[in-house]
């Protein structure tokens, strides 16, 4: 069985080496790309994946709230945090935003 794998990226050149990454793969199954939080949603009307690989800076909503809202539709999703950020930004909670509270 291969993973399902979504990017949500807004930059052309990181789809495009995340992609050739895992052109091959035997086990994966590349499922498509969204640029923006919305098109991320728009595709999920009708779309599945087991895996999302996110940056967290979105143009038009914060990745770290969008992983919280795909969570909640798709509690069994695994949402992997991509930051390009080297300015030393925090984004712990973001990292977490997918791990059920007490």
């Amino acid at each position: 069985m291969k993973i399902k794998l979504f990017i949500v990226d807004d930059h052309p050149m990181v789809i495009e080496g995340l992609v050739s990454m895992i052109r091959g793969e035997k086990t994966i199954e590349y499922m498509g790309y969204a640029t923006t939080a919305a098109s991320c949603l728009g595709y999920f009307t009708n779309g599945l994946a087991d895996v999302v690989l996110m940056d967290i800076n979105l143009p038009d909503k914060s990745g770290v709230d969008l992983c919280r809202e795909l969570k909640k539709k798709f509690p069994w999703m695994y949402v992997l945090a991509i930051k390009g950020r080297t300015d030393g930004g925090n984004y712990q909670g973001g990292f977490r935003a997918d791990v059920p509270q007490p």
